[in-house]
């Protein structure tokens, strides 16, 4: 078992790169020893697999000589994870990936340049996810009472499953929003992007649109009420 204390300290504080790079040792999978934690900063160059479970359980999976720099932080309720190497990473290296089994998790700040996805259905009372400054693909099923949306990044988003209702917002990017298989009795959009969001409203489907991507929804729900005011169509899926 790792714990914080083992997981501070620079592979490449010598400052020659080259050198830093043959000296990456072999890969190795840690599980993290953490309080119970109910939010998560990804910082850097940090791949996250998303796993359903009852139980909490970190694993982190990278090279060796570089496990020190896959830092924790504990910030309130939570952690911020940071990858601290200062070489160039993805140019040589496989990113840190961390598996995460958390039944509590219901924040998310996604900071990285690795994706983020689930392989199967992530069940969470509810889940905010506020992505910053990302160029990636998010990919994720989930089964949620409550799912918020805030994409200040550049990342491509695609969200299934099922939720009581959607509150989704893109400001002014390229990041394309899909949300098509989340199937969700309210849909609420702020739609400010310069590329489509897609939803699957079953009862109710309101907000704006003020960007020049359109809007388009899979379903006919029952009521409409979206105030447009950019160029961006509203637009059912046929």
């Amino acid at each position: 078992m790792m714990t914080l204390g083992g997981l501070t300290g620079s592979a490449c504080q010598d400052g020659f790169v080259d050198r830093c790079f043959e000296k990456y040792g072999r890969e190795i999978v840690e599980e993290i020893e953490l309080k119970k934690f109910t939010s998560l900063e990804i910082m850097d160059d940090i791949e996250v697999e998303l796993v359903s479970g009852a139980f909490q359980q970190v694993v982190l999976t990278t090279y060796e000589e570089l496990l020190p720099n896959v830092v924790f932080t504990e910030i309130d309720q939570g952690y911020q994870v940071e990858n601290t190497t200062t070489c160039l990473w993805n140019s040589h290296y496989k990113s840190p990936k961390l598996t995460i089994s958390s039944p509590d998790l219901n924040f998310i700040v996604h900071r990285s340049t690795s994706p983020m996805y689930s392989k199967d259905t992530i069940q969470l009372n509810r889940l905010w996810l506020a992505i910053h400054l990302s160029y990636t693909e998010i990919n994720l099923t989930i089964k949620t009472g409550g799912f918020v949306l805030r994409n200040y990044g550049k990342s491509n988003v695609k969200i299934s499953g099922a939720s009581d209702y959607a509150d989704l917002f893109v400001n002014q990017q390229v990041s394309l929003v899909d949300c098509s298989q989340l199937k969700a009795k309210v849909v609420v959009v702020e739609h400010e992007g310069l590329n489509d969001m897609k939803v699957f409203p079953t009862d109710t489907l309101r907000g704006t649109m003020s960007g020049y991507g359109n809007l388009i929804y899979f379903n006919e729900p029952k009521a409409i009420k979206v105030r447009i005011s950019g160029t961006g169509k509203l637009l059912s899926y046929d």
